[in-house]
This record gives C-alpha cells, structure tokens and sequence, in this order.
C-alpha cells in the first residue's frame, strides 16, 4: 500500500524521520560546545528548538511511536508468534547496529582522532578509548553501561528498545484486558525506578553505571511503550476527540505540544507524544509530502550512522574551514550516508524481517 493511500501510517513516518533529523541536528549544535552557545541562546526561544535542542523529546518520541506501531498488529489478531516477534526485532535493530558498530570500528582504528579542545564533551568521548576485545564485546552484548555504546552512541537507546520488546505482547495482552490497571502499574514503575536511579546517582537516565542500573532505566522507560500501546487501542476515540478539536483552537493545541516536549519531565514529553501522533492522524497529508516520507524512511540508518558521520567530518574538515561550516557539513553527509546505509544495511534486514512476518502468516 502507498503512503497517500494511508496518511495516518507514513504521517507516523515521517514523524520519526523528523525525531531522528531532530536528534542529529542537536549533537551538531552540542558538538559545538562553548563555540555554539551564542546560536543555543537564541534558538532556546524560538520554535526552532524541537529541531535543534529537543533530543530527549525526541527519543520518547521514539519510544512511544514504537508502542504504537508494535501494538496494532497484536491489536488486530494479526500479531507473529512471539518467537517470530522476537526474531523481526533482532532483525530490524540489532542487524543494522552491529553494521554501524563495526563501521564505526574501522573509523576509529583508521582516523585514530584525538579530543578537539574546547568543542563538546560528548562529542570529544566518542572514540575515545582504544580498540579491544572487551571493549568490543561490550557493545555487541548493548550492557546498556556508557562504555558498551562507545562506538555507536545514540545506541544506548536501543538497549531499551530491545529490552521492552521483549515484554510488547504481554503488554498488549494486558491492555486488552484493562487499561487503567496498566497504565497505573507503569506510572507506579516509572515513579519506583525513577526513585531507585535518584537514590544510585543515574541523573539524565540513559546509560546506567552498571549493568544492574540500566535495569533500574529499563523500567523507567516501559511507561512511554505503554503510552503507545494505549494510543493505539484507543486509536478510534482519539481519532474522535482530535476531529471534533475547531480549528481556532489547533494554535493553542501547538503551543501546548511545544511546551511538553521543551518541559524538564519526560512525564510531559511523553504526553506532547501521544498527542502529537493523535493530531498527525489529522494532517496526515501534509506529512507524507515526499521529502519527509523519504526521511522517514530512513530515519533509523540517520539515528544510529549520524554521530561517527559528525566526527569524522569534523575531524577531516577542522580547524581548515570554520567549525560552524564543519559541523553544518555534518547534516547533508549524514542524510547521504544514512541514505546508503539504509539501502546496503538496512532494507535487506527489513526484508528478513518482512519475510520472517510472512512466514508467520502462511504457517
């Protein structure tokens, strides 16, 4: 089926490609570090900060669009069996991640950069341990520790990812059954873990100090999946509610999505999620506009190729051109790279993954 035929699944597409240009485009402005903070203080006041600041937005974002899409199969008695489940995922994440960490590899023993003085921390951390056989091991097993991503960074939210899959069927079995008793057991476990990573020091929650850690953050993102999940179930009511909202009123909708995504609550952004997806159901045809269905499309290759894109560009470019010009060069060689990746890595992994689910059908 073509996208025009159905806005409301390439709208969800090109909502992620938007999340991943979203996360990209803010590793360059933090990658930038001192240099860039003239450019943060003025784009922090303008709408412009959900593409340029919004990272962690856009990753619950992620995290509740994926509730969604898993659960409609489920929700429609058209689920894979969860061995089959199980293998799709592995095929659509962690293929293509093992593909992107061994590339990153070959850079880094290649390139062998050393820190840029004065450009961003996080920036400056990738590739900054030696190749080894351990260190190797522990991004291929995704510890979900801050040394078990150092080859693929915004690979640590693909530990959750994965993690939660595990549990996305049972999850859709109980959502059937009760929605509220759901939905008041993940709020009850995001407040308990977000408790416990308080207590052991976690601070942003992303990678914990320790395998037991990323457990404790592991729990405290099932709430944004069930979020999803719940979006899903209860598509048609939304859909409902969003149809009725006048559209005098789709302004003060806006600003209220904005707030929520730039509030320091993950709480907020995953509710600016869920009713992002909603009111995207209701423009639907204005997202599937090509461009945008095209970066949906390679949204995930973006996601995982874009930061060792980011330092090997800079690290050829500068200090022979400006920074400003090297980090703005990252954005095009990344959507072109990620472009490649997709086509070489990616889609034949999503064609396993396809033939796994049709498999699972004709059985």
């Amino acid at each position: 089926m073509s996208d025009s035929a159905h806005p409301r699944i390439g709208a969800l597409d090109s909502l992620r490609g938007l999340a991943a240009f979203a996360v990209l485009s803010e590793h360059c402005l933090g990658s930038m570090g001192e240099f860039g903070a003239p450019i943060t203080s003025w784009l922090k006041f303008t709408p412009l900060r959900l593409l340029f600041m919004e990272g962690r937005g856009a990753v619950i974002l992620f995290f509740v669009l994926s509730g969604y899409v898993l659960a409609l199969p489920f929700l429609r008695g058209e689920g894979p069996s969860y061995p089959q489940f199980l293998a799709k995922r592995f095929c659509r994440i962690y293929l293509p991640y093992v593909a992107a960490m061994l590339l990153s590899l070959g850079l880094s023993v290649f390139l062998a950069p050393r820190p840029i003085p004065g450009l961003g921390i996080a920036f400056n951390k990738v590739w900054s341990e030696t190749p080894n056989l351990d260190l190797i091991l522990s991004n291929l097993a995704m510890l979900g520790t801050p040394r078990s991503v150092s080859f693929v960074p915004p690979g640590w939210t693909l530990v959750y990812e994965l993690r939660i899959s595990l549990i996305i069927p049972l999850l859709v079995w109980c959502v059937r059954r009760t929605s509220v008793g759901v939905m008041l057991a993940a709020v009850f476990l995001f407040w308990m873990c977000h408790r416990a990573g308080r207590y052991f020091g976690l601070g942003y929650f992303e990678c914990g100090n320790n395998f037991l850690d990323s457990f404790i953050i592991t729990g405290y993102f099932v709430l944004f999946f069930v979020l999803g999940i719940l979006g899903a179930k209860h598509s048609g009511h939304i859909a409902s509610f969003v149809a009725a909202v006048p559209r005098r009123a789709l302004l003060f909708v806006a600003v209220a999505i904005f707030w929520g995504f730039i509030a320091h609550s993950d709480i907020a952004k995953g509710a600016s999620a869920i009713a992002l997806i909603g009111f995207a159901n209701r423009i639907g045809r204005p997202l599937v506009q090509p461009a945008l269905i095209w970066l949906g499309r390679i949204s995930y290759s973006l996601y995982i190729v874009h930061a060792l894109i980011q330092v090997v560009v800079v690290h050829v470019l500068y200090p022979s051109v400006p920074l400003l010009l090297a980090v703005g060069s990252v954005i095009p060689v990344s959507l072109c790279a990620a472009a490649l990746f997709h086509y070489w890595v990616e889609a034949p992994s999503l064609a396993l993954s396809r033939r796994i689910g049709e498999s699972a059908r004709s059985a």
